[in-house]
């Protein structure tokens, strides 16, 4: 009996140990990719500095951090041989960036090749397993890469036109207010006030179309969660997304008619802001937390953690 106890603390042991190696080689990989692309790390971080509509970037690292805590024993488990799949993925992504560079200029691209190499560094130091259960981490990377101007404005310019024009509609529906809609602003007309609504100012706010993502993301890997589940959360996720989007524009709107603000004034923005980022939690956690009994009995999560980590040798 003591020689099994002691054959199984000597595994764990061995197991924490290489969990730690490994830990440390990605961690030395991935401070020396942060210095090859150091100049795009640079460009994010000024245009995360100057855009309020981006600060939610700098929580990502916060909410990987979390994933990562969270995931600890499921990671752990899943540590195996580097794959050499690890190098195919850290080649795709300098090769990205140097097509991005010569002959033509594409920023965007450049960061994009970012993630492929971190990618590739988690592979080849744990294997694919534990790349397999980081692909919600590397998401959220990818959630936190802004968009460039020209490729924003592309994007943003239809669907946001609907959104304002719904905004419009449903705050018309209200007793004794009208509105019109003059390109991207709101004109209404009240009982006891009139003025304008600047929904066009500082990039409209949909730049936070991508932190509402990102909140999805989080919600539904800060547990380990049955295919079903995150199958529901992704065919909704879209229809979320938009409507957090209209909510927020909705609030803005009803706060500015409420109190008759200034067009300049920021704290409705702002306002509605908190409003909808709450919001959209709130919303995730709800539809996270459905079964699916279409044809057979959801797994419990254990159950699924068990079976996926079966085969992963000790």
């Amino acid at each position: 009996m003591d020689r099994e106890e002691s054959m199984v603390r000597d595994s764990q042991e061995a197991a924490g140990n290489q969990g730690i190696r490994v830990v440390l080689q990605i961690l030395i990989l991935l401070a020396l990719s942060v210095w090859v692309f150091w100049w795009e790390v640079v460009f994010m971080y000024r245009l995360v500095r100057n855009s309020t509509d981006m600060a939610h970037v700098a929580a990502m690292p916060v909410a990987i951090f979390v994933l990562i805590l969270s995931r600890k024993k499921e990671l752990q488990k899943c540590i195996t041989r580097g794959s050499i799949w690890g190098i195919v993925l850290i080649l795709t992504g300098l090769f990205l960036y140097a097509a991005a560079t010569w002959p033509f200029s594409y920023g965007y691209v450049r960061d994009l090749a970012l993630i492929p190499v971190w990618a590739g560094i988690i592979g080849i130091c744990g294997g694919r397993k534990i790349l397999k259960r980081s692909l919600p981490m590397l998401l959220l990377v990818f959630l936190s890469i802004p968009l460039g101007s020209r490729m924003y404005a592309q994007l943003i310019i239809r669907p946001e036109t609907y959104t304002i024009a719904a905004t419009a509609k449903s705050i018309d529906l209200l007793p004794e207010i009208e509105v019109t809609v003059s390109g991207t602003d709101i004109f209404y007309t009240s009982e006891h006030s009139e003025g304008a609504i600047a929904l066009g100012e500082s990039n409209r706010g949909a730049r936070l179309l991508l932190c509402y993502a990102a909140i999805g993301v989080f919600v539904v890997f800060s547990r380990i969660r049955s295919f079903g589940r995150v199958f529901m959360v992704a065919l909704s996720a879209t229809g979320v997304i938009f409507f957090c989007n209209f909510l927020r524009l909705f609030c803005w709107a009803l706060m500015v008619i409420i109190t008759n603000a200034e067009p300049v004034d920021a704290w409705p923005k702002n306002a509605s802001t908190v409003i909808s980022l709450i919001a959209c939690y709130g919303i995730f956690v709800w539809i996270s937390t459905f079964k699916l009994n279409l044809f057979l009995e959801e797994k419990s999560e254990d159950q699924v953690i068990e079976v996926e980590t079966k085969d992963v040798p000790s």
